[in-house]
């Protein structure tokens, strides 16, 4: 119960050391504009070989990191430190920052528990179902530690060269947060703005509201379902379509359908779960969108072309690899289907399946994909597949009926 929980002191307002984590897109983003807004910051970079090129490019170019932002303006700033072991850069985080997919949170969580100090905050995005993830990893400790996470992800972002430079496609500076426990949300609020220059901070009542919010689950499937609903292994395609850019009806039409399946689980956990105002936190996907980017869209008339016309979506190709050839085959090895579905779609399954709710939408899509996944997620319209346990359904943390995971979120 986050009412219960005993506040531990906050870090101090002097504190300006941020550790990001990973070393993607989104990280080398980050690493700058934080740095160039005054903290100072460190990478941990735990995956394969990145501490080793990341240090190898600085020793190349001398260490800065430039963003091109979108406007033809640069933002510069450079980490002080990288490196691979948490013992190097954990212990003196007053802040570390996740800006990692879902189904990295869990090892990185479990790799600093050891080097955590008491009261250091947390902050994941764009989350998904990181407090499930980080109670499982930290355990004991993460009542001792602040949890937050930021919607939406900051950043539409793609590396030009590793360690050295990013192309800044896109930039949100509205966000949504919610924080554990929530004593610290006010303080977590006031850092958000300061490292990402948000403009708009709203300060959730449950981090439910984003917990059960996935975005790249209520889009990516689907429109690779509308892409791919008539595919047979082997087909190859003339060209890479553009993921938003060329979105059509089908697909728009399919992502709202799933989205009304999630909100139908929302309006019921918050109706039997007395969570008052989760729905409203909760908005359903074409609010979302527009409240977003707002400012991106040259028609927000039809849900397609919030898609369609969103400047900060422009250029995005979707997950299609090339061939000898110059044809392409769809890539089933990519994040799309790999994360999104297990991490996102069978996460709302399984959410409506506490709530005794049928989700044909999510059903169909799962069904088409999880036999080029090489994986048994749905079974006769059931998430009791031989992969099940696999996914980021809530059955997975525990929660097995609907007042346990209500209980939870009070």
């Amino acid at each position: 119960m986050l009412e219960s929980i005993t506040e531990l002191s906050a870090v101090s307002k002097d504190s300006r050391t941020i550790v990001v984590c990973g070393a993607g897109n989104a990280s080398h983003v980050c690493v700058s504009e934080f740095s160039s807004n005054g903290f100072t910051v460190d990478v941990f970079a735990p995956f394969q070989s990145e501490s080793e090129r990341w240090n190898a490019a600085i020793a190349k170019t001398g260490g800065d990191l430039i963003v091109d932002n979108p406007d033809g303006s640069q933002t510069i700033g450079r980490p002080r430190l990288i490196s691979k072991k948490p013992a190097d850069t954990i212990p003196g985080a007053d802040i570390i920052v996740l800006p990692l997919p879902e189904f990295s949170l869990e090892p990185v969580l479990t790799a600093m528990k050891d080097y955590l100090r008491p009261g250091t905050i947390i902050m994941a995005t764009p989350g998904g179902v990181v407090e499930w993830i980080a109670r499982k990893a930290l355990g004991s400790t993460f009542d001792e530690i602040c949890l937050a996470v930021v919607q939406p992800m900051p950043y539409n972002c793609r590396i030009k060269e590793f360690g050295r430079r990013v192309s800044l496609i896109g930039k949100k500076h509205e966000y949504k947060i919610a924080c554990y426990p929530r004593g610290r949300t006010d303080e977590v609020g006031e850092y958000v703005a300061e490292m990402w220059n948000g403009t708009s901070i709203t300060k959730m009542k449950y981090f439910l509201s984003l917990t059960l919010y996935n975005a790249n689950g209520v889009i990516h499937p689907q429109r690779m379902y509308g892409l791919l609903h008539e595919y047979k292994e082997g087909d190859t395609f003339p060209e890479n379509p553009l993921f938003y850019e060329d979105m059509d009806d089908f697909s728009a039409n399919l992502i709202g359908q799933c989205d009304v399946e999630l909100q139908n689980a929302i309006r019921m956990i918050e109706e039997k779960g007395g969570l008052e105002g989760l729905a409203a936190e909760s908005p359903p996907h074409p609010e979302r969108i527009k409240k977003t980017y707002h400012d991106t869209m040259s028609d927000m008339s039809t849900y397609r072309s919030c898609f369609t016309t969103n400047a900060a979506y422009k250029g995005i190709r979707s997950p299609f690899l090339k061939q000898k050839d110059d044809s392409f085959l769809p890539d089933f090895t990519s994040r799309y289907f790999t994360e999104d579905i297990p991490g996102g779609s069978c996460m709302m399954k399984g959410l409506n399946e506490l709530c005794g709710l049928e989700t044909p939408t999510i059903d169909k899509v799962v069904t088409f994909f999880q036999k080029f996944l090489g994986k048994e997620y749905i079974v006769n319209g059931a998430l009791n597949g031989k992969n099940a346990t696999e996914t980021k359904a809530p059955q997975n943390y525990g929660f097995t009926t609907l007042q346990m995971l209500c209980s939870s979120a009070k």
